[in-house]
């Protein structure tokens, strides 16, 4: 369920990064249809045409590598759900940044229970041998006739004790060797889990500072952004240089927050199940 949780996380993002690249991709591309009419006209110079070329090669390559990103989250995930190759699996929601649901500092028993059902194993072992080193006791009687007018009874009674204790003394001495095996490996495992626990809460925190520094309406203002800079462009008003700082700066800053709420989602998945209580 966890690994699902994540991969389901990550597909999402990689759609939601796809449908990014895909409207920045037009912009610059529809940029470098207008500058190069300009450029044909002598209206601008070779430099505005380079910029929207070079731009359009960059968005091209991150398109194609957040593809690759996103078939290999996909057969993972189809692979994890047993969905069929010819299927089309269609996400029940958008991208968006999760709410934190984790309200405990407590580790997952789950993590070490494996220990302890091992140390009880070990302990039930020791007993069933201690339990077959006990005295043996049993009775037996017969019933025996000489003749017909007198009968006699035998009863006989027989006592095993091992003599031999080396064996069971051996198994105690190893069953608390590997006791003190588990009970090792159980701290070292709950010293790193707690250690995680830590980094995962400190993670969170700053990625949720991050965020905060966004705000809620991030999308909607970079989107005003650049349509108040490409009317101002297209009247003249700014010219090409300016134009394509701010371009390049809204998509960078559309591209770091996508990312920031990625990771910020996986980092609070982890702590969920880290942290899960039954």
């Amino acid at each position: 369920e966890f690994q699902v949780e994540q991969l389901y996380n990550q597909w999402i993002y990689t759609l939601e990064k796809r449908k990014l690249l895909n409207q920045i991709d037009s912009l610059y591309k529809n940029g470098l249809r207008k500058a190069d009419i300009r450029y044909q006209k002598g209206e601008t110079d070779y430099m505005e045409k380079q910029f929207f070329k070079v731009e359009v090669q960059q968005i091209l390559q991150q398109k194609a590598m957040n593809e690759k990103e996103y078939l290999n989250v996909e057969s993972q995930l189809f692979t994890l759900c047993n969905v069929g190759a010819e299927e089309n699996l269609l996400p029940a929601e958008n991208f968006y940044k999760l709410d934190n649901f984790v309200r405990t500092d407590s580790l997952n028993t789950l993590y070490t229970q494996e220990f302890d059902k091992a140390e009880e194993v070990n302990q039930k072992t020791l007993a069933m041998e201690k339990a077959q080193r006990l005295p043996d006791l049993s009775v037996g009687g017969m019933m025996q006739s000489l003749d017909n007018n007198y009968n006699y009874y035998a009863g006989i009674v027989m006592l095993s004790v091992p003599l031999f204790n080396n064996y069971y003394k051996k198994s105690q001495e190893q069953v608390k060797i590997d006791n003190q095996i588990l009970t090792n490996q159980k701290e070292y495992t709950l010293k790193s889990l707690n250690l995680k626990l830590k980094q995962l809460q400190e993670q969170e925190k700053e990625y949720n500072r991050q965020l905060s520094f966004f705000g809620d309406t991030h999308w909607e203002e970079i989107k005003k952004m650049r349509q108040v800079a490409t009317t101002k462009y297209n009247y003249g008003e700014i010219d090409y240089l300016q134009y394509c700082s701010m371009l390049k700066s809204s998509v960078d800053a559309d591209l770091t927050y996508l990312d920031l709420i990625n990771n910020y989602n996986q980092t609070l998945i982890e702590l969920k199940y880290l942290t899960w209580q039954n």
